[in-house]
């Protein structure tokens, strides 16, 4: 019977069917409550119901009956890091080490405890320890894909970005449709500089059920990297702008470098937005509309932008200076929105499970 159950349950796991598995878990072990397979599959099935506090209750049911055995210490370990409790997450991912040196998803669940750890002391010790942890796990188990993964992860947690990068391609290489990588990859696009292809790379994770409130936050993040390019852009311009006033420069010179810049940044935002998936296009239309701060920040852009325009098409100084503050102003206002906005998404951000 308890055979059979677990691999009914393993099988329910497999397939994202948790809650069916918790049912039928709980139900075996009203009859057997110290079959220890069956109290690991419990803590992997509140695990992945995100479940942390029942995770940890259940796991420590599994030690007291089988103290020598590795799965019940990993799952309180990864628990207890999202639970934020990290000093004991380490101590248990260690405890997993020593039972099972073997096994590569002990040493990464010991990586990844100590990646998550966010002591400023010790940071560069436990990155070190980290990093060394996942070499472990990936020289045990050269092509497990998650193994390649927890390197990524800790070298993104050390801003070792173009290592994390190449350990993520290595899990896509293994794994094409490995969605953590996936997602994980298109963040670290934003971070060097290609935000078209971290745009499409999100858009395509949010689409993923335990990804998606990661990746839509992420694409959020996207869309204040590009706003905050939109504001140094026109701030520069209305710096350069001032500056050719003070040195008295012909009209026509004021109206060319002030319509040339305007240009460009028109041809970069027209060719971006192009290059954008549609799916993206349309999420930011929709955010446009149900956010409010989001829709105001974008219309003081696009007032200050205009002020811009009018001041290279209208003559006389002092009107040019007056356009030249509003659209400082408007920028101003903007820029106090947007910061407002970024600690508004950082404080509500979703788990980082993955990134």
């Amino acid at each position: 019977m308890s055979e059979a159950t677990v691999a009914r349950a393993s099988a329910l796991l497999d397939v994202g069917r948790v809650s069916e598995a918790t049912s039928l878990l709980r139900k075996a072990l009203s009859q057997s409550p110290d079959a220890y397979d069956l109290l690991c599959l419990l803590s992997e099935a509140h695990l992945q119901a995100s479940e942390y506090d029942e995770v940890v209750r259940v796991a420590e049911r599994a030690i007291a009956v089988d103290p020598e055995d590795a799965r019940a210490y990993y799952n309180a370990a990864v628990a207890l890091s999202f639970l934020k409790r990290h000093r004991e997450a380490i101590e248990v991912a260690e405890e997993a080490v020593r039972l099972a040196p073997m096994e590569w998803w002990t040493h990464a669940g010991l990586a990844t405890a100590l990646a998550r750890k966010r002591d400023r002391l010790f940071s560069r010790k436990f990155a070190s320890r980290a990093m060394a942890e996942a070499r472990s796990a990936v020289e045990l188990a050269p092509e497990e894909p998650d193994a390649h993964f927890v390197v990524g992860y800790c070298a993104n947690r050390a801003h070792r970005r173009r290592e994390a990068k190449a350990a993520y391609e290595r899990v896509l290489s293994l794994q094409p449709e490995h969605p953590a990588a996936f997602h994980n990859l298109s963040t670290l696009q934003i971070r060097l500089g290609r935000p078209i292809a971290a745009a499409r790379g999100l858009r395509s994770a949010a689409a993923e059920g335990g990804l998606g409130d990661l990746a839509r936050h992420n694409i959020d993040a996207l869309g204040m990297v590009l706003l905050w390019f939109t504001y140094g852009a026109l701030w520069a311009l209305c710096l350069l702008l001032g500056l050719l006033d003070e040195r008295h420069c012909s009209r026509l010179t004021y109206v060319i470098v002030d319509s040339s810049v305007l240009l460009l940044l028109v041809v970069v935002a027209v060719v971006s937005a192009y290059r954008l998936p549609q799916t993206v296009r349309a999420y930011y239309r929709r955010l446009v509309r149900r956010n409010g701060w989001f829709a105001l920040r974008s219309f003081l852009i696009l007032v200050a932008f205009g002020a811009l325009v009018c001041s290279a098409a209208l003559a006389g100084n002092g009107l040019r200076d007056a356009l030249r503050s509003t659209a400082k102003g408007c920028l101003a206002w903007a820029l106090l929105i947007g910061w407002l906005q970024v600690w508004w998404v950082k404080r509500r951000a979703p788990d980082d499970r993955v990134v």
